[in-house]
């Protein structure tokens, strides 16, 4: 079990982070389409079928879940704790998109959707950043319809097109030291 109040500075990190990087994160986007792309490889590894039910757990702006409505014929449920990035995704989206983007705390999944089911919970390239995956995943097989299923993913490196290292040129066009450690963990 995770400390509250580490838990509660952990997501008010995250959430500042990104309410003040989301452009950046969007220019990265229109460049590589990396979090498009990969949304798209997750929804094909765990099944993802036309005309699901997805919740898209830690949804940023939105990227992913235009990902499946578009690739898969989605209707998609986005939630974020980033109240900026919830904000530039719906800026983004058209109507017809059959999405929805949502403030919310991933490790309180219950509170936020009132018992709305979901056919497949997905977390692209999003739940290492929880303080506790635990609490996070039983939030996700509380809203499963029966046969749902609960995908992840996550990077080790980014690699560009070429092949080069996003992460060691984004360090290096800011102008900062490159990380000493690449972690990852499994759960």
């Amino acid at each position: 079990m995770v400390d509250e109040r580490f838990r509660r500075k952990v997501k008010r990190a995250v959430a500042d982070n990104f309410d003040q990087s989301w452009e950046i994160y969007q220019a990265f986007e229109a460049r590589h389409g990396f979090f498009y792309q990969l949304a798209v490889e997750l929804a094909r590894a765990v099944g993802v079928r036309p005309g699901s039910r997805v919740l898209d757990v830690g949804c940023g702006n939105g990227i992913s879940c235009r990902a499946l409505a578009a690739e898969f014929s989605c209707r998609v449920l986005g939630v974020d704790l980033s109240p900026r990035m919830v904000a530039a995704g719906r800026q983004q989206l058209a109507a017809s998109d059959n999405i929805e983007l949502l403030v919310g705390d991933g490790e309180r999944l219950g509170e936020l959707l009132a018992g709305r089911m979901f056919d497949y919970v997905l977390y692209n390239a999003a739940i290492f950043i929880f303080p506790d995956p635990e609490s996070t995943f039983r939030e996700a097989a509380a809203c499963l319809a029966p046969g749902g299923r609960i995908g992840f993913s996550f990077y080790p490196s980014l690699e560009g097109p070429t092949g080069e290292d996003l992460l060691l040129l984004a360090f290096t066009r800011l102008g900062e030291p490159p990380p000493r450690y690449r972690v990852i963990t499994d759960y």
